[in-house]
């Protein structure tokens, strides 16, 4: 019989903990609204059942026998988050002058849920520490005894409806963060600002680690 209590236990300790996921959820929910925030959920979630695919075909131990294979993964990755922060500070340097003087934030353009969908998509499936978590996580709760493809299964269906509880919560905290900060350009340019850090700053611990 497989443990699930102390694997959700796992589940939730982990989804608590900041990282780029939180970030890109909050965000992308504050400066842009609810509607993109669900297009990166939807795209976290499909990552993450994409690595307990990986995980569940070994794709890991690939990646640990050849250092220079996944230090491309991190290399590749990183830089993606870091791109990601440069983009929003080049945005947020650009709404500057004209926030302060007019006193109103400019609205961001218009683009398709589908963009932000691939963007979370992208954080999480190119981020090498995600993979390796479902490798080393999901076999501790396997029973050698049970079908090892429906445990699969199972633990993968907890990890990415757990993963989309929480997420759920940082679109909520997000959208809360987005509507106290717009009432101020200068709060939410700030916040803009401070995103952006926090971006480039888990691309290079990405890319360090």
């Amino acid at each position: 019989m497989l443990e699930l209590a102390p694997f959700m236990l796992a589940l939730i300790v982990v989804y608590v903990l900041p990282g780029p996921d939180m970030l890109l959820l909050m965000e992308t929910t504050a400066q842009r609204g609810r509607l993109e925030g669900i297009g990166v959920l939807g795209g976290l979630a499909a990552a993450r059942s994409g690595h307990v695919l990986l995980a569940a075909l070994g794709m890991t131990a690939l990646l640990t026998a050849s250092p220079q294979l996944l230090l491309a993964v991190k290399v590749v990755g990183g830089t993606y988050l870091i791109a990601l922060g440069v983009q929003l500070w080049r945005s947020t340097r650009r709404n500057i002058p004209a926030a302060v003087q007019t006193g109103t934030v400019t609205p961001a353009a218009m683009l398709s849920v589908w963009h932000w969908t691939r963007r979370g998509f992208l954080t999480n499936f190119l981020n090498p520490k995600s993979l390796v978590f479902c490798s080393v996580l999901l076999p501790q709760f396997l029973n050698p005894t049970m079908p090892i493809a429906s445990q699969f299964v199972l633990l993968g269906a907890l990890l990415v409806g757990i993963g989309v509880a929480f997420d759920l919560l940082y679109v909520t905290l997000g959208a809360t963060l987005g509507r106290a900060c717009d009432a101020s350009p200068r709060l939410a340019l700030l916040r803009n600002g401070i995103f952006s850090a926090l971006l480039m700053a888990l691309g290079a611990n990405v890319m360090l680690s």
